[in-house]
């Protein structure tokens, strides 16, 4: 089931030691950091991402919504938090909160989710989600010989309907 993760951005960058580095240095690059982990943790889920961050102290009286890469990034209102900004998305969400993550270490954040029964993870467990894995099947000696020794122990059975024709046989229908 594809869930909705909305993420509490600048708390997830200020968790991280490395995010939190990178602030200090440009603060433009610890969100596009930010951005490419969860860009990355995307790739591996069917899940809906969506970044907000707090634009209380900025000029523009509306949110601002944009999306890259296929997270949703949301800027808060002149006076309005981010905390405020993902209590409303959640309270949106109405009965459906099994389907939404929040990702915060905020206490504050996680005790109000939880009263519309939201699930709330530190921001850690999703860092640690979004790393690049390794793509070979059980580690590396998987490809040096210990499992080839003992042979092909897999299957080649078909699937489907053993009694349809194969798809080059088949007449397409037309409409006309």
């Amino acid at each position: 089931m594809a869930k909705h993760v909305i993420v509490d951005g600048f708390n997830v960058i200020r968790r991280d030691a490395e995010l939190s580095r990178i602030e200090r240095d440009n603060f433009n690059g610890a969100q596009e950091a930010l951005l490419r982990k969860l860009a990355q943790y995307r790739r591996g889920t069917q899940h809906r991402v969506t970044v907000v961050y707090d634009g209380a102290g900025g000029e523009n009286p509306y949110r601002q919504k944009s999306q890259r890469e296929g997270v949703q990034f949301i800027y808060s209102a002149r006076g309005e938090t981010a905390d405020e900004v993902i209590i409303d998305l959640v309270e949106k969400t109405g009965g459906h909160s099994s389907g939404v993550l929040v990702v915060t270490a905020d206490r504050d954040l996680a005790s109000a989710c939880r009263v519309h029964r939201v699930t709330v993870v530190p921001p850690e467990s999703l860092l640690q989600r979004s790393q690049i894995r390794d793509a070979r099947p059980g580690g590396a000696e998987f490809w040096h010989g210990k499992k080839e020794e003992h042979g092909w122990a897999g299957h080649t059975r078909k699937k489907g309907n053993p009694r349809r024709a194969p798809k080059s046989k088949r007449q397409t229908k037309t409409l006309w």
